[in-house]
């Protein structure tokens, strides 16, 4: 768990470093109008609570109520399209800032170390790299911040207009449900890394087999290497289908809770002692808010293996733009007597040992 704050952190870090004035502020206007579109959603079931009351008060509904309630879907709506382009062109700029970095970065990392992996591996690090991080970004803001408020908010009225027991058990419900999330996102994650550089090898294994066509076919050797891409293959979708069957599972456990929870709030509305008028109205609101948290929370797992699965991604690039940086250009000056170009202050080394050095 430690590991994996860290690693948010990193993330975090890159982002804010990558980031230009123009890019905060669009970044900033989509999270404002998010905010604006959650508060709408959230307050729905108060709404038609109400209306449902004036209507049991009255016996009739004012044209009014009906327009309000059109009006703030197409509030949600609109706040949630304008919000969509706005993190959409953020993402644009956030790409390309993190690009050009990444380049700069690159052509000044010592040789030796960019000499340990294929160029193809490089490449791949750095498109999953920028897809985890937008991962990790997405399901962090836009997901698991909303959910934790729908959730917030409904315990609280479940505590004010029901009881204090039955907000504690739902509480309950949904703690045991993130705990078994994390722990079961934790293992699919473990496994998921595991395939994630399985299919790094086997993408190099195949552009390899492809630039070395006229070695492979001038030693007769084209079944070979096609029974070693085969293997190399079968061994990646037996990792895949691995991590597939705690997912299932974790889906099952996650459907019996959710049923549990809306079971226990219907049950402890009805059997509350209030009027019809009172029950009513009640029964609108908890149900309301419990349903809208129902999606989420189905939801929950997928996202939270986003997440994970976009800090697993970025790791590679965010430990690449960790290596320390060197000089990428030798001192020299050009002597136009002997028209040639004299170096200055080279060090010739290999690892830790000096092997040759030129002073100026």
């Amino acid at each position: 768990m430690v590991d994996a704050f860290r690693k948010m952190a990193k993330i975090v870090v890159v982002i804010a470093r990558t980031l230009a004035s123009k890019g905060r502020y669009v970044f900033l206007i989509s999270i404002i109008l998010f905010l604006l579109s959650t508060i709408f959603k959230v307050s729905v079931p108060f709404y038609f609570a109400y209306v449902i009351s004036q209507l049991q008060l009255h016996g009739e509904i004012h044209i009014a109520l009906i327009l309000g309630y059109a009006v703030l879907f197409l509030l949600i709506r609109g706040l949630e399209e304008f919000r969509f382009g706005f993190y959409v062109y953020f993402e644009q700029l956030f790409q390309k800032n993190l690009s050009l970095h990444l380049l700069q970065h690159f052509y000044k990392i010592p040789l030796r170390h960019l000499e340990s992996e294929a160029t193809s591996e490089y490449a791949i690090h750095s498109e999953r790299g920028l897809s985890g991080i937008r991962q990790f970004l997405y399901n962090a803001t836009f997901f698991l911040f909303p959910l934790s408020l729908e959730i917030i908010v409904l315990l609280t009225v479940l505590c004010i207009k029901i009881s204090v027991l039955l907000s504690l058990i739902v509480a309950l419900f949904v703690g045991v449900l993130i705990f078994m999330t994390y722990h079961f996102g934790s293992y699919i994650n473990e496994l998921q890394k595991k395939w994630y550089k399985t299919a790094g090898q086997n993408f190099a294994i195949f552009t390899e087999s492809l630039s070395a066509y006229q070695t492979i076919r001038g030693y007769g050797a084209e079944g070979w290497i096609i029974n070693r891409y085969k293997d190399a293959v079968l061994h990646f979708i037996i990792q895949v289908l691995t991590s597939v069957r705690p997912a299932i599972l974790l889906g099952i456990l996650q459907a019996i809770i959710i049923a549990t929870i809306m079971a226990l709030v219907t049950f402890s509305v009805l059997q509350k002692p209030l009027s019809i008028e009172e029950k009513i109205p009640l029964l609108v609101l908890a149900n309301g808010l419990t349903i809208q948290i129902i999606s989420p929370l189905i939801q929950f797992a997928g996202a939270y293996r986003e997440l994970l699965h976009g800090i697993s991604a970025s790791a590679p690039l965010i430990d690449l733009l960790d290596v320390p940086q060197t000089n990428a250009k030798i001192s020299h000056r050009f002597d136009k007597k002997s028209q040639s170009i004299i170096l200055e202050q080279v060090n010739i080394r290999y690892d830790d040992a000096l092997l040759i050095a030129v002073p100026y």
